[in-house]
């Protein structure tokens, strides 16, 4: 278990590293799957130690991906069980807020609601809304990146953008979250 979480916290730190971009472009896009395949296999671990840091380890992987949409879209069913089920533990619900978090800073693009995608932001809202106060807390700072609640409209484009796609529940509750706790928040830090 040790080994496995040693290589999932590795995995972590070189794809979330400044050089990660350089490191990236000289390894295959087959050597980068290779590494995806291993963290979502980490991801079931029977040891919670190794799943949360795989769970970080996914996200870094996406955000430093060479195409980290495709990325996303591959892994994206792996965070939403975990996301989805009463049965994990708040650490772990946590990491996937974290490594959700790292992949949204990774990410350069503006458009992160477009990135993200409805499926997470449901997932993410229902999190931010239920469940333990520290696991809330994780998952606000999931939502303030993805709306880009930093920028200078305060999050009011991504907001925009997500009201879009989202069903009316949906919709009344990211309105809430947004203005009774997102907007209060200055900096999110990982």
């Amino acid at each position: 278990a040790d080994v496995r979480h040693g290589k999932a916290c590795a995995c972590h730190r070189v794809l979330a590293s400044s050089v990660s971009s350089k490191v990236n472009e000289e390894i295959s896009d087959s050597l980068h799957q290779q590494i995806v395949d291993l963290v979502i296999t980490y991801t079931k671990d029977d040891k919670a130690s190794v799943k949360e840091s795989a769970c970080v380890a996914l996200g870094a992987a996406v955000g430093s991906s060479i195409d980290p949409e495709s990325c996303l879209r591959r892994v994206e069913t792996v965070f939403i069980n975990i996301m989805q089920s009463s049965q994990e533990r708040m650490e772990i619900h946590k990491a996937v807020a974290s490594g959700l978090c790292v992949a949204l800073k990774l990410y350069t693009s503006d458009n992160k609601v477009l990135f993200f995608g409805k499926n997470l932001l449901d997932a993410s809202l229902r999190l931010a809304m239920s469940g333990t106060q520290r696991v809330q807390y994780a998952f606000n700072d999931v939502l303030w990146l993805a709306l880009g609640c930093g920028n200078e409209d305060g999050g009011e484009g991504g907001l925009e953008s997500y009201l879009q796609q989202a069903s009316f529940d949906n919709s009344k509750a990211m309105k809430s979250v947004h203005s009774k706790v997102l907007s209060r928040i200055q900096t999110v830090d990982i």
